[in-house]
């Protein structure tokens, strides 16, 4: 029971923010034994000596670590605890009856019942006033007191409305940490992280990443893996500098020790920033042979760069398969994307298809557009000029006379001679007007071409009549 309750005096292990002083010491240093802060047992500086405790101070201060942390499990008396500790502390500027050891150790067990009952800022308050009583206090209760604080700060600063109010604190955060590593002889890399991402809500991410790659360097020195969250962060901050080449570097080895799908998506698309669309697209290679391409963006991604790159069955069948495995949207943008691959690898009919169900979707009469035009081509007139009609009534089409040569075209293939003469002079009216001289003249070749056949078959009329 005394060893579990003198840990209160020691250190805040609730907030599980750093180890305090080993619980085997924790005697030693209450009772006024030399305590060495967070420094390596050879370290040849002189130790701070600290004031013994009183037993009669000892006993008040179990007793309020008892209250705090009942070993029955019953309900904590919190406030209990706090009116005990509070009625330590010197009132109406009267001198104080405990050495700045005892005081040390009383605002510290009030920082830890503060934070049971969810008062940060009385956190706050009584941990500076820890740190009030150095010299008197035990160097490795001073570091591990300035640790929480800086972590309280930083906490306290993400739970602000304010941004002014949110950067106090950080940067409160940030000068506390500065004095904590000032401090140390010897530090981890853990403390480098947790400054990085006080730089970063600071929106300083050049000084983020310094950080960030001091931690990786001191992990990597002490033979320890450097932890995933700290490349993500790093490689986020590079990518906020437009550091291209960091960005790839930090999320290879992401893909390589943490492979995971918004990794390898990630990589593709830094790729896609520097212009490397072939490395983009094996990057994406991988990442599908892998299995890690799981959502609609991927796919219009990976298809869309298939595409691109001279591949159009791979493109159509992977949307394709997307779609029917209901991953990829039919939307108009996806069924564009599938269409186009299906006409770029010839399969005309299955493009039509596509097209089709995409049309319906469409505002403009572009999709019906396309759809006349491949309909033309299979020498599907009726459905050409179903489908060149329905664009010029939808319009918004990059051109329309176009548009009415394939229908007009169409009509003629369905023998359908006056509504074909007359758009194809609506065409050479409008190309006049717009002086498109190549469209005027197609236009006319045309007219004189029914004009032509019509005269042939009136001759044959008369003929056989």
């Amino acid at each position: 029971m005394r060893a579990r309750t003198t840990r209160l005096f020691v250190a805040t292990l609730a907030l599980g923010l750093l180890a305090g002083v080993a619980p085997e010491r924790a005697m030693d240093v209450l009772f006024g034994a030399t305590a060495l802060a967070a420094a390596d047992e050879k370290d040849e500086k002189k130790a701070r000596r600290i004031p013994n405790i009183q037993p009669a101070t000892y006993r008040r201060l179990q007793q309020a670590a008892e209250l705090a942390r009942p070993e029955d499990e019953s309900e904590p008396k919190s406030q209990e605890a706090v009116d005990l500790l509070e009625s330590m502390l010197p009132r109406d500027g009267r001198k104080s009856r405990y050495n700045g050891n005892e005081l040390g150790q009383v605002h510290d067990m009030l920082a830890y019942v503060y934070w049971e009952l969810e008062r940060p800022d009385k956190t706050i308050y009584h941990y500076e006033q820890v740190l009030a009583q150095v010299p008197k206090i035990a160097e490795g209760t001073e570091l591990n007191t300035l640790f929480q604080l800086a972590k309280l700060y930083f906490m306290q600063g993400t739970s602000q409305d304010e941004d002014a109010q949110a950067e106090a604190f950080y940067r409160q955060s940030l000068k506390t940490m500065d004095e904590w590593l000032s401090k140390n002889d010897s530090t981890g890399a853990d403390p480098y992280y947790f400054i990085a991402q006080i730089h970063y809500q600071l929106d300083d991410h050049p000084a983020g990443i310094a950080s960030l790659e001091t931690a990786v360097r001191i992990a990597k020195e002490r033979g320890t893996r450097v932890k995933e969250d700290w490349w993500r962060m790093l490689q986020f901050m590079y990518y906020g500098q437009e550091n291209w080449d960091k960005s790839i570097e930090t999320l290879e080895i992401l893909v390589e020790d943490f492979p995971k799908r918004d990794y390898w998506v990630t990589l593709a698309a830094v790729h896609g920033e520097k212009g490397e669309d072939n490395r983009q697209l094996q990057v994406l290679e991988t990442a599908h042979a892998g299995g890690f391409l799981t959502k609609e963006g991927d796919i219009r991604a990976y298809g869309s760069l298939l595409l691109q790159g001279d591949v159009p069955y791979r493109a159509s069948t992977y949307v394709q398969r997307g779609v029917d495995e209901e991953i990829v949207e039919a939307t108009l943008a996806n069924l564009t994307l599938l269409g186009q691959a299906y006409v770029s690898s010839e399969e005309i009919d299955k493009a039509i298809t596509v097209f089709e169900q995409a049309g319906k979707l469409a505002e403009d009469g572009k999709t019906f557009d396309l759809l006349a035009t491949l309909y033309l081509d299979k020498d599907k007139f009726a459905d050409c000029q179903r489908s060149a009609e329905s664009a010029l009534d939808k319009g918004g089409l990059a051109n329309t006379k176009r548009t009415k040569i394939t229908l007009a075209t169409c009509q003629f293939n369905l023998d359908r001679l006056d509504l074909a003469r007359k758009n194809f002079t609506d065409v050479r009216r409008d190309a006049s007007r717009e002086n498109d001289k190549r469209l005027q003249k197609m236009a006319s070749d045309w007219i004189k071409y029914i004009d032509n056949e019509r005269k042939r078959r009136d001759e044959m009329a008369r003929a056989e009549g």
